[in-house]
């Protein structure tokens, strides 16, 4: 009997050094279980399946087959490849069976295909996390990054603790999500004209917005803190085309703001790199920058320089 569990973890490790077409990889693979249940049979073999191991990584195409949150490849009990399936229709078999603990809504369906049959559910997730799921909820997570070190460099630069804590946690659920976002901490407040247009900054005195501008809607979020703004309505906010800028403390000083033309950014690399990478550059200048790329990764950057990627 192979070491399933095994093979699928370094396929997931493979996919997780790769691209697709610019994009971060996401997969899933279901192994089916050895436990006899009335749900669901044994997949049958088809004649020229394949291994489910690292091999498979080298078809180019593989990547495209399932997508780990809707899709999954079955892997049978002699560890093929046998079938693609949609896990909320697999385990719409096991809706009457309540979950042992609960779970986030996004791999609910996961946590539940595990519930009977000894079923085994890996996942990997835009930001390269692998995700285990077993007799109904997750069991294992592995990042394979130095993410503790890279969380701890961040922390140690923001300075304030829960600041650093509240923009990291919201910097990862964007990137799951794949939603770009830019985040930066000013080293000194007073130097946000260099980087935010007039008209931006929410401490500026109250005057009349054009009809339909963003600095109508500043009275909703003046004089409040990134700690004050729950973290759901913060993502939101980050949403908005533009960065989100705060001070040392957290105090936020505007949002949605599309930052000044980079005077500080080698001119090569403002050629080369996306717009937000070289806002990110050009900020990081004045302060601390957390940048969320919609291929799923995070970066942090200070004094002009990427610090790191994750």
């Amino acid at each position: 009997m192979p070491d399933r569990v095994s093979d699928a973890i370094q396929v997931l490790r493979v996919s997780a050094l790769t691209t697709y077409e610019n994009r971060r990889i996401e997969t899933g693979v279901l192994l089916f279980g050895a436990t006899p249940e009335d749900c669901h049979a044994p997949p049958p073999r088809p004649p020229a399946a394949l291994p489910y191991s690292t091999a498979l990584t080298a078809i180019r195409s593989f990547h495209r087959l399932c997508d780990g949150l809707q899709t999954l490849a079955l892997v049978g009990r002699d560890g093929m490849l046998v079938e693609l399936v949609d896990v909320h229709e697999w385990a719409a078999a096991y809706a009457g069976l309540p979950l042992p603990v609960p779970t986030i809504e996004r791999y609910a369906a996961h946590s539940r295909a595990t519930l009977c049959g000894g079923h085994v559910c890996l996942v990997l997730t835009p930001n390269g996390e692998i995700k285990i799921f077993a007799d109904g909820r997750q069991v294992f997570s592995f990042l394979e990054t130095d993410a503790r070190q890279k969380y701890a460099a961040w922390r140690h630069a923001a300075g304030d603790e829960q600041v650093a804590e509240r923009l990291f946690t919201v910097a990862l659920n964007l990137a799951e999500d794949r939603r770009g976002a830019l985040f930066v901490i000013l080293d000194d407040s007073t130097t946000g004209g260099h980087i935010i247009p007039p008209g931006d900054l929410l401490a500026e005195p109250r005057m009349a917005s054009p009809r339909g501008g963003k600095q109508a809607l500043h009275y909703l979020l003046r004089d409040t803190s990134l700690l004050r703004i729950a973290p759901a309505v913060l993502e939101s906010v980050a949403r908005i085309d533009g960065a989100i800028v705060s001070d040392a403390s957290g105090r936020l000083l505007a949002f949605g703001t599309i930052l000044r033309p980079p005077t500080g950014v080698d001119p090569e690399v403002a050629a080369t790199e996306g717009g937000r990478t070289t806002a990110a550059l050009a900020a990081s200048h004045f302060g601390k920058v957390l940048m969320v790329s919609e291929d799923g990764r995070v970066s942090f950057f200070h004094g002009g320089r990427r610090a790191w990627q994750l």
